[in-house]
């Protein structure tokens, strides 16, 4: 008996809970947990569901990784530490349905899990609810993938490290909560309006504009095949100070297995520091699986404290769809005065899945 779209959601949801709270539950048998979880979805089954069709997807990817850090300050001894650490794995649901004349509707929760810990999920990725015209475009709510990251930073962002691309890491943002967002293509042109409501006052940790918008973002891109273009324009209202303006520009360029890119960010912070990054991207195919990469950052910063020049060097083998390893060396020099000198070299294990519900 096929179950309805809702069925299946509290049947993962079930499933979910049911292994995020197995310490406390460790006395009871795998057998008494299966047949409760049985019972449970046996008793939806008798429920007249809402929101039946549609599809279904529960999706993974996780990526530890053996790394060792030596870490040469200006003044003082040096120091080393070797140890398992995560390159953002995560776990996640999608759900869509067809409304009818050209009209969809689509869910999404992602989670971080600690890999690098006790295994649990982490804080949350992205969560959002969309609704989505083929013509008209696509407006969704919650936390998600912002503008600027979608045109600029996604484009160099090709290495297996929390902090990819290293530059952009430094100054811009990836995902963000309270985003109303605005989706659409024309042709090879796309376009993303954002804008963030978060709510949070002056007397809040992170100071806003807790009366309306707090952020907006307008970003374009243009996909040529081979070439891709964008561009993203990013203001944040800060309560009591100088707004935020950033700045970005991006463009990648792939022909046969060699692909490139570059990435510009610019940010004026009015009273605080101002900051500007670089990002070159490249990686190539090797054949068998097999792909070179590498990526130079730098971030220039009017507090010199921060100034960070970056080099990253990663061989990887793609093992399957689902499996690749990798390892990687990366050399980092932090201040410009009194400079901070760190190398990174780890080995790396990546597992993705995917399964339709």
């Amino acid at each position: 008996m096929k179950l309805s779209l809702a069925l299946r959601l509290s049947s993962v949801s079930v499933a979910v809970a049911a292994s995020m709270m197995a310490t406390s539950v460790s006395a009871q048998s795998l057998e008494d947990r299966i047949h409760q979880l049985e019972s449970q979805i046996g008793q939806m089954e008798t429920v007249a569901g809402q929101g039946a069709g549609g599809s279904v997807e529960l999706y993974g990817s996780l990526r530890p990784k053996l790394n060792y850090t030596n870490t040469d300050p200006a003044t003082g001894s040096d120091n080393s530490t070797t140890d398992v650490q995560d390159a953002l794995s995560r776990v996640g649901i999608r759900a869509k349905t067809d409304i009818g004349n050209g009209w969809h509707a689509a869910a999404r929760g992602e989670w971080q899990v600690a890999i690098d810990g006790d295994g649990s999920f982490g804080l949350p990725r992205l969560a959002y609810v969309e609704l989505g015209n083929e013509s008209f475009g696509t407006v969704a709510y919650g936390r998600q993938w912002t503008a600027f990251y979608n045109t600029v930073g996604e484009l160099t962002d090709i290495a297996n490290h929390r902090a990819s691309p290293f530059g952009y890491d430094a100054i811009a943002s990836f995902r963000v909560d309270n985003l109303v967002t605005y989706r659409n293509d024309f042709g090879p042109l796309n376009i993303q309006l954002d804008t963030q409501f978060d709510g949070k006052g002056e007397g809040d940790s992170e100071a806003a504009n807790s009366d309306g918008l707090d952020r907006y973002t307008i970003a374009a891109g243009l996909n040529l095949g081979a070439l891709r273009l964008g561009a993203a324009y990013e203001e944040r209202v800060i309560a009591g100070a100088d707004n935020n303006e950033l700045i970005g520009l991006a463009a990648s360029y792939k022909v046969g297995d060699l692909y490139l890119a570059a990435t510009w960010v610019d940010r004026d912070s009015g009273n605080s520091s101002d900051q500007t990054s670089v990002d070159l991207a490249a990686s190539y195919g090797l054949g068998n699986g097999l792909t070179v990469q590498s990526v130079i950052s730098d971030v220039d910063d009017s507090n010199n404290a921060n100034d960070t020049d970056s080099y990253y060097f990663a061989v990887q083998k793609q093992l399957n769809d689902q499996v690749r390893v990798w390892t990687d060396l990366r050399f980092s020099e932090v201040g410009r005065t009194a400079s901070t000198d760190v190398v990174e070299a780890s080995i790396g294990l990546r597992y993705d899945f995917s399964l339709s519900l």
